[in-house]
């Protein structure tokens, strides 16, 4: 999709911004972030009430942050930490939104932005029948939480964290919060698989020990002592 040319300079025009907007992604879910838009402030930008969807025009991936999706919104508003899907049913948690190459909390119907999307595999944006759509949706499990104790990379597997859930539950398919800053950037995996005493499961909840395996990180991917569905607000 896309011009590559294009999409080579996007990418290394946001590394930069990483670099430079940490400061700000650390207020990003109690501040709007002024932006260039006409005479308009994105403080008084409406946001649209109805349902979030953007057909994708663009599939970017940014080194360390995973995939973006580039579009523009065709109804509804985004904000960072919603929970989306895609139209063959791949999960994720948006970890940023970018309008115009600056950073906001929210978008809404009309604009032209950028969703980073964190660790989708290339096969959940290759096999999509006709034009790939974006969409958001609940997220049953905003209380999971689970400490984890091992992790490790196993071959066809990917990633597989063992630990206690501490709270909520979690089911094949859905994303977690894998490892963030404190910053506020994140990058969230959606659970390939679940296993107790080496049994696959679809479900795990509070009290019990699991282990979650994640196809869409790699060894090289950090993993933090909590994962969690939950986005860090301070």
């Amino acid at each position: 999709m896309g011009n590559a040319r294009i999409a080579t300079l996007m990418i290394d025009k946001y590394l930069q911004r990483f670099r430079e907007q940490l400061d700000i992604l650390s207020n990003i879910s109690n501040n709007k972030q002024e932006i260039e838009m006409g005479n308009l402030d994105k403080d008084e930008i409406k946001q649209d009430q109805g349902h979030f969807v953007m057909p994708v025009t663009d599939v970017l991936y940014v080194s360390g942050r995973g995939y973006v999706l580039a579009g523009v919104i065709e109804s509804g508003t985004v904000h960072i930490g919603d929970t989306v899907v895609l139209n063959n049913g791949k999960k994720s948690l948006i970890a940023a939104i970018d309008i115009n190459r600056e950073l906001v909390d929210w978008a809404t119907k009309g604009e032209s932005i950028n969703l980073f999307v964190g660790s989708l595999k290339k096969s959940d944006l290759d096999n999509v029948s006709e034009q790939l759509i974006v969409e958001v949706v609940e997220n049953p499990n905003t209380d999971f939480e689970m400490a984890v104790s091992e992790h490790q990379s196993v071959k066809g597997r990917g990633v597989v964290v063992k630990g206690e859930i501490k709270s909520g539950s979690i089911s094949i398919g859905e994303p977690v919060i894998v490892c963030a800053d404190d910053q506020g950037l994140f990058k969230s995996s959606c659970v390939d698989a679940i296993e107790i005493d080496g049994k696959p499961v679809e479900t795990v909840k509070a009290g019990q020990t699991a282990s979650l395996s994640f196809k869409g990180l790699t060894a090289r991917n950090k993993v933090d002592e909590t994962i969690t569905s939950k986005m860090k607000t301070e």
